[in-house]
């Protein structure tokens, strides 16, 4: 079955759209929604996302994974027609319009029960490179004048589109635009360039929802807590800062820590042109790459049945050296908005000394494993009158208020889209919230 292509409202316009109202968007990573807006069901995994705040263009990403679960919301809706597309006027009374035509003051609440939808993006969304209008978007729109938070798009003039953004970007010689798409439908213009480029997958495949099991990825103790589905493997990968990068030169085993992204089956590696590591690495050496997230301590009535609750994910593959001035650049850019999403257009660019001095490696992933532990501690039957406690003491990475560096004058502030990057994650950034 092709995918489908959806215009998306992300937040800023949910008084709106009331199938979007009260959820927290987490772009570039996720996009929440619930059943009652229109097309929540027909959305799929695979489906192609434009993303918009109802005013300009924000971006384009696949929908990776769908999770739900069942929940309750307050729905505001016309107390003359009962719609629930609703428009807050501002100079203007009464103060709200449904799409109806119907004009009131105030819009009439109602508990309904709503199954609640998080689109997981891991690491597929792309921000346009230049200005994008709603009216540019309504030109791919199947049907423009429609409302809701979720709208479908015509599919060949949405790859046009992509396609058109991005050599576009290339021309101005600007910030790189790759979306990134696993779509039959998108294959014929090869918008997947940056996959091609850096994995094994060929533009308009399909990528294999396990990775194989080898004599190399198989876990072979509590092989129960293990996964080789590549969503879980890379959310893992994808929320965490560093990776640790293993190898052996002449007998001696090394193990580095390292900034990585990535981008596809590609793991992209980071440092200093000298890094011994790196060099080694991107001389299409095998390496090891190991991920953990540690979300608590568990605490047993016995010693031996201590713990921690874990996330884990290795990866394996050979590197190679990326030395492609364009493809270096488009690199760059993914470690730098992986990062910090917004940070490569509000920086001074790096320059050819700069960017000779820095080595990146692209890891091509052959084989994968992951493996989790969660809940509480597993006693012994006998062990469970002993008179102490047990139980988990969670751990959460969050951000804490930024610090400001002592040379920046005081006129300069804290810029909106790192106010807004920080304020939503003051839960675990590890994991969902």
């Amino acid at each position: 079955m092709e995918p489908n292509a959806w215009l998306m409202i992300a937040s800023g316009q949910s008084s709106q759209y009331q199938g979007h109202n009260g959820y927290q968007d987490e772009l570039p990573w996720l996009y929440s929604y619930d059943s009652n807006v229109n097309n929540a069901k027909k959305v799929k995994e695979g489906d192609i996302a434009i993303f918009t705040d109802g005013v300009k263009g924000l971006g384009s990403a696949v929908i990776r994974r769908i999770l739900h679960h069942e929940g309750r919301k307050t729905i505001r809706y016309c107390p003359m027609c009962r719609n629930t597309n609703l428009k807050v006027r501002t100079t203007m009374e009464p103060r709200y319009r449904c799409d109806n035509g119907h004009e009131f003051d105030t819009p009439s609440p109602e508990q309904r029960d709503v199954t609640i939808y998080q689109a997981i993006l891991g690491d597929s969304f792309a921000g346009f490179p230049m200005a994008i209008t709603r009216k540019d978007l309504r030109l791919i729109e199947k049907a423009p004048t429609s409302q809701g938070g979720i709208r479908p798009l015509l599919a060949e003039d949405t790859e046009h589109f992509l396609h058109s953004l991005k050599s576009a970007s290339r021309a101005a010689g600007g910030r790189p635009f790759s979306p990134r798409y696993d779509a039959p439908m998108f294959g014929s213009v090869a918008v997947r360039e940056d996959v091609a480029t850096y994995g094994r997958t060929s533009p308009g495949a399909t990528p294999m929802t396990d990775f194989p099991i080898t004599d190399r990825n198989k876990l072979l103790r509590l092989a129960k807590r293990g996964d080789y589905d590549r969503a879980t493997i890379y959310d893992i990968v994808d929320r965490a800062l560093i990776c640790h990068v293993a190898y052996e030169i002449d007998g001696q085993p090394y193990i580095l820590p390292t900034l990585h992204a990535r981008v596809g089956d590609t793991i992209l590696l980071h440092g200093h042109g000298t890094n011994r590591t790196l060099l080694h690495a991107g001389d299409n050496q095998p390496v090891a790459i190991c991920i953990t997230h540690v979300d608590g301590v568990v605490l047993a009535r016995s010693i031996f049945n201590h713990s921690i609750n874990y996330r884990s994910a290795v990866l394996f593959g050979n590197g190679r050296l990326i030395t492609d001035p364009e493809e270096k650049n488009d690199a760059l850019y993914r470690f730098t908005e992986k990062l910090q999403p917004g940070r490569w257009d509000d920086v001074r660019p790096m320059t050819d000394q700069e960017v000779k001095a820095t080595a990146i490696i692209a890891v091509d992933i052959e084989q994968a494993s992951a493996k989790v532990r969660e809940g509480m501690p597993k006693d012994d039957e006998e062990d469970l009158a002993f008179p102490t406690w047990a139980g988990v003491i969670p751990i959460r990475t969050v951000v804490d208020d930024p610090l400001t560096e002592e040379h920046t004058p005081a006129e300069i502030g804290l810029p909106a889209y790192l106010r807004e990057w920080v304020d939503a994650r003051r839960h675990d950034i590890s994991r969902p919230e």
